[in-house]
């Protein structure tokens, strides 16, 4: 449904005149609140038939996707069924084949005969079944039969002749069936071969449909089923939260005034003890600290340097001798350095000359 509507009812209210509402009192107050509430009430029915058209809507393209849906299912098993197709017929092998042609065979003759002798004339049953297996056998090997009461025929004006029957003693004076089939019971075999195969088809094609709506629905199942289970699992889990969270508030509640103050005492008590420890580590380390900073004494001084000159002796022997050689050969060096200066201002200033 479309908003154009809303908008011309919503333009087309009957705003009220100056003049009126002036001059009319109590009778044009009447009005000017009948107009508002008759445009206000058109409105609100045509908001609700917009929802109901959404609702509609929506359920419309709910029902679309479940075509699609169900489309691509049948398109997936149609594949499926073709894919089966192609691997039954390659496994169906040669030998396979030739059994059940042979079957085929078999019931087709036994219903042929069996409507075209209600009209023959004379033979029997036994006869007829020797014929039959006699010219499948023969058939197997790829000759051809006629009767044998009949003889070769030449074929027009050639010479040659066809080849001579050969027949088992036990068979004389019997007729044997020509392996000829006629052409409408071999279209009648195709129509049969086609019905069948199209009739497994779908029948495989209805089976393969109903076990992937079965592996659906059991999908569906076990994924419901998890689901509860977690819902389930969750709700005790909240349960036993909710039935401890009580049972603290009932034990808070039971407590009485006397064991509040016992668990006050016993916390000070405890509070207190640390705090004693805590300050006797910071005196200590205080006085440390003082002992440290403070300055030395003169005995402790005179003990620090005789101390000092013992590890000092013990480690150079002799170091006032050795100070004094130092000495004396560091004069030395000096002495013969400036002599040594000099010599070369004289030299040079002899040459300028």
């Amino acid at each position: 449904m479309s908003i154009v509507p809303i908008s011309q009812e919503i333009g087309s209210i009957d705003r009220p005149r100056r003049q009126e509402t002036t001059l009319g009192g109590a009778n044009a107050q009447t009005r000017f609140e009948t107009t508002i509430k008759c445009p206000v009430i058109h409105l609100s029915q045509q908001v609700i038939q917009l929802e109901v058209g959404r609702t509609g809507w929506n359920k419309v393209l709910a029902l679309e996707e479940a075509k699609t849906t169900q489309d691509k299912v049948i398109i997936r098993l149609k594949l499926i069924v073709k894919r089966l197709e192609k691997k039954r017929k390659a496994r169906t092998s040669q030998p396979m084949k030739r059994r059940l042609f042979k079957g085929r065979l078999e019931t087709s003759t036994e219903k042929y005969l069996k409507e075209k002798g209600s009209g023959e004339k004379g033979g029997s049953t036994a006869n007829q079944t020797l014929i039959t297996m006699r010219s499948e056998k023969e058939k197997e090997k790829g000759v051809a039969f006629r009767d044998v009461e009949e003889p070769p025929r030449l074929t027009g004006s050639t010479t040659t002749l066809q080849p001579l029957l050969t027949i088992d003693r036990k068979d004389k004076g019997k007729g044997v069936l020509v392996e000829e089939e006629p052409e409408n019971l071999q279209k009648v075999k195709r129509i049969d071969q086609g019905l069948a195969q199209i009739e497994s088809d779908t029948d495989l094609a209805q089976r393969i449909y109903v076990e992937e709506l079965a592996e659906l629905e059991r999908a569906q199942k076990e994924r419901q089923k998890k689901e509860e289970a977690t819902i389930a699992s969750l709700t005790e889990e909240f349960d036993e939260i909710q039935a401890r969270i009580d049972a603290d508030h009932e034990l808070a509640v039971r407590m009485t005034h006397e064991e509040q103050e016992i668990y006050t005492i016993k916390e000070r008590a405890r509070l207190l003890a640390e705090y004693f420890k805590r300050r006797k580590k910071q005196l200590a380390a205080e006085r440390a600290e003082a002992i440290r900073n403070k300055p030395p004494t003169r005995t402790q001084v005179r003990n620090m340097m005789i101390t000092y000159l013992k590890h000092m002796e013990k480690r150079y022997h002799l170091i006032k001798e050795m100070l004094e050689k130092m000495l004396n050969w560091k004069i030395k060096a000096k002495a013969e350095s400036i002599m040594a200066f000099d010599l070369l201002k004289f030299i040079k200033l002899q040459i300028e000359e």
